[in-house]
């Protein structure tokens, strides 16, 4: 017995394959995860460790070995502000271990005046440095003056 498709099936089909396939690459595209730019010490072991925890969570990296000096002065990090490396990512600064959930917030909520987020120093227990027992850290937000607010607390494992 044949089977006749008529113009009208053929049509219905076209665009439930074309809907489908704008629907798959918006969901592709609305996952996908801004690119990280590295800057750190060649000699550095923990910055390589907070990149594999952001690698990790689905992110790419370029990681330049270079002096950090010049970086940290181009980008508005001051010496109360420094940490081991300086990530650029969709426009913002991201100093030191700071953790995924507070960039993601970062990147959502762009909140007017601020260019990045720091955790000065190397806190113990940050992504990438992971020491126990877990020792209380928090992110700070900061403007081009180096101003800052606290922007989280982390008072426990992530």
């Amino acid at each position: 017995m044949a089977t006749t498709v008529t113009r009208r099936d053929l049509l219905t089909a076209t665009v439930a394959t074309l809907v489908g396939i704008v629907g798959w690459t918006g969901r592709a595209s609305a996952q996908a995860k801004p690119h990280l730019t590295v800057y750190k010490d060649p000699n550095c072991g923990c910055c390589g460790e907070w990149v594999s925890y952001m690698n990790a969570k689905g992110y790419k990296s370029t990681v330049l070995h270079v002096d950090l000096g010049p970086i940290k002065q181009q980008y508005n990090v001051g010496p109360n502000l420094q940490s081991c490396h300086t990530t650029l990512v969709d426009g913002m600064v991201i100093e030191g271990h700071v953790p995924e959930a507070d960039i993601v917030r970062l990147l959502k909520e762009r909140p007017a005046g601020i260019i990045g987020l720091t955790i000065p120093g190397m806190p113990a227990s940050a992504p990438g440095m992971d020491l126990t027992p877990f020792q209380p850290f928090s992110t700070l937000a900061f403007d081009k003056t180096g101003k800052t607010t606290v922007w989280q607390r982390h008072t426990k494992p992530a």
